[in-house]
């Protein structure tokens, strides 16, 4: 009876062992994360003045326009000075930004302030010729926003 009992036992573990390893075996050899995606272009920070896209200086949307931006409640970034980093390729002077990435609330709070917002750009290719609204406009990917001033006085 012990020869049973010690057969069966011994049984036992070998399916368990044969189990765990055949577990191992198929989910393979353990691989490292893979790394972040790469931004866009390097990190920037850029102090300008915050207003709604609908309201900013010097650009006159159409009717169909107007009421686009006044739905999206789209902000852009205007009156522009690099702070860190570099303006994209072939840009023509201080550029102005759609915001994206940051909070609305907390953009709609800082409209009319002076502020600098760290982040990233995106859609870089736009600065040779914006022309119309936030859809042709360099993206600017926040990650934070300070507020400088509580007035967009030019600088």
């Amino acid at each position: 009876m012990k020869r049973t009992w010690f057969g069966c036992g011994l049984i036992c573990v070998v399916a368990f062992s044969t189990s765990i390893a055949a577990q191992n075996a198929a989910s393979g050899p353990s691989l490292p994360a893979p790394a972040p995606a790469a931004p866009l272009t390097n990190g920037v920070t850029i102090e300008g003045c915050v207003y709604k896209e609908a309201d900013a200086p010097g650009r006159q949307p159409t009717s169909d326009e107007r009421s686009r931006v006044v739905r999206e409640n789209n902000f852009v970034l205007g009156n522009t000075a690099m702070q860190a980093g570099s303006a994209p390729a072939g840009a023509r002077g201080p550029l102005m930004y759609k915001i994206k990435e940051l909070e609305k609330d907390e953009l709609s709070s800082h409209v009319g302030h002076r502020v600098q917002i760290d982040g990233w750009l995106d859609k870089t290719g736009r600065a040779k010729s914006p022309v119309g609204f936030a859809h042709d406009l360099v993206e600017l990917r926040g990650t934070t926003l300070r507020m400088v001033a509580d007035t967009c006085d030019n600088k």
